[in-house]
Order: structure tokens, then sequence, then C-alpha cells
């Protein structure tokens, strides 16, 4: 299992979402903390890197970095368009 952090500005960004949106981030969360590297590539030229991306709920999108030797995930940022 892996440790899921959030970078200040996705805490903001993650506290700013609307109701409809934040029971799909909590199931993007627990996705996350089992299998971070299911997310997309953040550069389609860099599959193996460790910058990855998730769209969640139809309309938002979340930016994350993943330190395997620290079993962590680091949101950076957390985008909603709906």
């Amino acid at each position: 299992m892996y440790e899921v952090q959030h970078d200040p500005l996705a805490e903001h960004q993650r506290d700013a979402l609307p109701a409809e949106a934040q029971p799909r981030y909590m199931e993007l969360l627990a996705m996350l903390e089992l299998a971070p590297w299911a997310g997309d590539p953040f550069k389609e030229d860099k599959p193996e890197g460790n910058m990855r991306k998730k769209v969640f709920g139809g309309c938002g999108i979340a930016t994350y970095l993943v330190i395997e030797e620290q079993r962590l995930v680091y949101v950076v940022r957390i985008i909603w368009l709906g």
C-alpha cells in the first residue's frame, strides 16, 4: 500500500472541489493507495516516468508523482472542469 500526500496547492484544490466531486476524488485516492501506476504517464513520450495523471469523475484530473522507494504518492495538482 502507498501513502498519499498532497502538495499545499493540491490541498487547496481538493478542498475547493464541489460536493459532487468529493466522492469521486475519494475513489481516486483509494486507487492511488493500491495501484498508482495505473494512472497514465504525464508525458506520453516517457511512459515509464513516475509523474502520472488520472481522470476522475468524468470532469476531474489529478497529477501526481509516484516515489516508489518510499511507497509514496504525492498529488501535485487537481483540476475540476465540471
